[in-house]
């Protein structure tokens, strides 16, 4: 009964607003780890020397430090055709051309 006077009274509004409130808690550890991505993104992106490898789900860039990508230790794995070897290129590739030599 008191549901019913609820929904002649607000019009289903308690609904809606309950939906509204339930999606935002749903949605807020994919918000919170997207700005988190794009936050670290952008001080990657600080560095003159930059690869870009694509672009994440919303459309932010993906640019590496080249230096970040050829002073360590890398692992690049993927199945076949995801792009391995052309990634390892265009980073030699670009490191090569911005420096004049490999680091090797």
């Amino acid at each position: 009964m008191l549901k019913w006077v609820l929904d002649l009274c607000l019009g289903g509004k308690v609904a809606r607003e309950t939906d509204k409130y339930l999606r935002q808690l749903e949605e807020g550890p994919e918000r919170s780890a997207q700005q988190g991505t794009t936050d670290l993104l952008q001080q990657l992106r600080r560095s003159d020397k930059v690869v870009r490898f694509g672009q994440t789900t919303w459309g932010a860039p993906v640019d590496i430090p080249v230096e970040e990508l050829i002073k360590a230790q890398s692992l690049i794995t993927g199945g076949t055709g995801a792009g391995k070897t052309g990634s390892a290129l265009i980073s030699f590739r670009h490191y090569s051309t911005t420096n004049g030599r490999l680091p090797w």
